[in-house]
């Protein structure tokens, strides 16, 4: 969609020079992976593992913003190419340590920062939106959990529905894209990433009270 609708006439193909990059790093990757004097350089001071992995989240995120694409189209390739070179559980760990505490939290505050509470309380008709917007998240997975009513009793199923309500990560990551692609307003995007931020914050609320920790 960024490719054939973002700004400054970028085509598909040029997301597709992208992909032909992500494949020629795999390549590379699989090359530098079977060199054994590597393996001694990926624990103490060297970390050459981790290193290499920014350096290519770096690169891919680069020619994405080059092409016209979404640099998260960068970063989620990058992702893919890191999960078929098949790391050691000992890197994955050293990479959701950076994720979930550093990066991670960074990206909320911005979103917290760039979110504009004021300018929606002024409009009463922007407020409104809210209570349907979290009627949607919920029925959304409430009507395909019930498939699981063969194997579970009903108020597990309903619990399930409401616990898996709590996805305020792709709220956000969709809302800001969207806005940034101009498909939705900054109001709008303010609207779904206010009424996200409702939802996990009385959802496991509700989870908890129905399934009550001993």
């Amino acid at each position: 969609y960024g490719a054939i609708y973002g700004e400054g006439g970028s085509t598909i193909w040029l997301t597709g020079i992208l992909v032909v990059f992500t494949v020629v790093f795999y390549v590379i990757g699989v090359l530098f992976k079977r060199m054994s004097f590597l393996q001694k350089l990926m624990d103490g001071t060297t970390q050459i593992g981790i290193r290499a992995v920014f350096a290519l989240i770096i690169l891919l995120v680069a020619l994405a913003e080059g092409v016209g694409a979404e640099y998260i189209l960068g970063a989620f390739l990058a992702g893919v190419v890191v999960s078929l070179l098949k790391p050691n559980e000992e890197m994955v760990e050293k990479l959701d340590s950076f994720g979930y505490g550093f990066f991670i939290p960074i990206f909320f505050i911005m979103v917290g920062v760039d979110l504009d509470i004021p300018s929606l309380i002024k409009e009463p008709s922007l407020l409104l939106i809210i209570p349907v917007l979290i009627f949607s998240f919920i029925i959304s997975k409430l009507i395909p959990v019930f498939y699981i009513r063969r194997w579970f009793d009903t108020k597990t199923t309903i619990a399930s529905a409401f616990l898996l309500t709590s996805t305020l990560s792709l709220v956000i990551a969709a809302a800001k894209i969207a806005e940034k692609l101009k498909a939705i307003s900054p109001e709008t995007s303010g609207i779904l990433i206010l009424s996200a931020v409702i939802t996990c914050v009385f959802v496991p609320v509700i989870f908890k009270k129905m399934f009550p920790i001993p």
